[in-house]
């Protein structure tokens, strides 16, 4: 059950029993007697405030040295080359061609053949179908 601010100021023992009972016939259509022991297993809080503005997401450059270019097998397939790119090194606004991979302080993109990335001024990055 949803609380708002001036019902959780008041929220009391008695209170959360019948809003216990409340819910579980609610969901289970039985139950909710008075007077039964309930057990509180856990909780649930959403709390919000305002912001003054997005931060500002960026990726770390600090990933270390690393090859220009790996082998890579996908599936059954015969062994590649691609090339490496830290995704905070890819140049802005100008595209990257495939095969590679973009490793990123979260993820890794495969880049296929035929495929172009552009990294933007925010550290988007756009995939696109079909070479630079």
């Amino acid at each position: 059950m949803a609380l708002d601010a001036e019902a959780l100021r008041g929220l009391d023992a008695p209170m959360l029993e019948d809003l216990f009972q409340q819910a579980h016939h609610q969901i289970f259509l039985h139950g909710g007697t008075a007077g039964q022991k309930i057990e509180a297993v856990s909780f649930r809080l959403t709390a919000t405030r305002p912001i003054r503005a997005l931060p500002a997401f960026r990726e770390r450059s600090d990933m270390g040295e690393r090859p220009a270019k790996t082998p890579i097998t996908l599936g059954q397939e015969a062994a590649q080359d691609a090339r490496l790119y830290a995704s905070s090194d890819l140049p802005v606004g100008q595209p990257v061609s495939g095969t590679a991979l973009i490793e990123g302080y979260s993820a890794t993109i495969y880049l296929p053949e035929g495929w172009s990335v552009t990294r933007d001024g925010e550290d988007n990055l756009t995939i696109e179908r079909g070479q630079p």
